[in-house]
Order: C-alpha cells, then structure tokens, then sequence
C-alpha cells in the first residue's frame, strides 16, 4: 500500500496490474476503475454482477499471478539448459555465450544446407539406374 497525497491508501499500480491479469487467465473479466479491482460474476440463474475486490484479495491475486509466473519462468529456463545441451554438450550454457550458441546453430545450419545442397547436386547426375 502506498498512501496518495489526499491521503488515500491504494494498492501498488503493479500489483493491481497482476491481480487483473491474474483473474482474466484464471477465471473471469476484470478491470480497474480509480485505484478498485473489479470482476465480473455469474449466478446460477445466469445473472451477471460485477464485484468489487478486497485489496488483501488484490495482493494475494499478484501473489499468485506472480509464483505462477516464477514456475513458468523456470521451466522455460529447464527448457533453454536443455537445448543447449542437445546442440552443444554438456553444461553448454556455462561454455557459451547466448551469442556464440546462437553463432553456432547457424553454422549447423548453413552446414546442413550445404550438404543438402550437395545430395542434390549427386542425384541430378545420376540416371535412371542410380549410376553417374
């Protein structure tokens, strides 16, 4: 909580942000409005509302949006690690930089094409029967 200068406690802008997104990829509308989180409900009669959030529920929503976000941020670095290892070896991310690795595939690549290239090239000359 920050304190405005009319002396108004609000949440933290980017905390606000997150518990947004938080209920839009989980749940449910929601936006802003002067500082207030609301969200959009249905009953079971399917009569819509629109609630406002608590700021403890704010704050735990950017908790959440936030660790969600962690494990997705790790498991894409599990992914990286590992791509690094099928094109470099081990431990291929403390060997090279991001620019080398990036380097390095490129030349894969430039020399895959050229054998493509030259596999091509042997089959244009053959005939029918597989001979030059």
């Amino acid at each position: 909580m920050i304190e405005t200068e009319s002396g108004i406690k609000r949440q933290v802008v980017g905390e606000v942000n997150q518990a947004i997104r938080w209920f839009k990829e989980n749940c449910c509308h929601a936006w802003e409005d002067d500082g207030s989180v609301y969200i959009e409900v249905e009953n079971d009669n399917f009569e819509v509302f629109n609630v406002q959030i608590g700021t403890s529920e704010i704050t735990y929503r950017a908790d959440c949006y936030k660790s969600e976000n962690k494990e997705s941020d790790m498991e894409k670095q599990q992914q990286l690690e590992e791509i690094y290892e099928a094109v470099v070896g081990e431990n291929g991310m403390n060997r090279f930089t991001h620019a080398e690795f990036i380097e390095h595939v490129l030349e894969m690549y430039d020399d895959h094409q050229k054998w493509q290239e030259a596999s091509f090239d042997e089959d244009a000359l053959c005939n029918d029967e597989g001979r030059v």
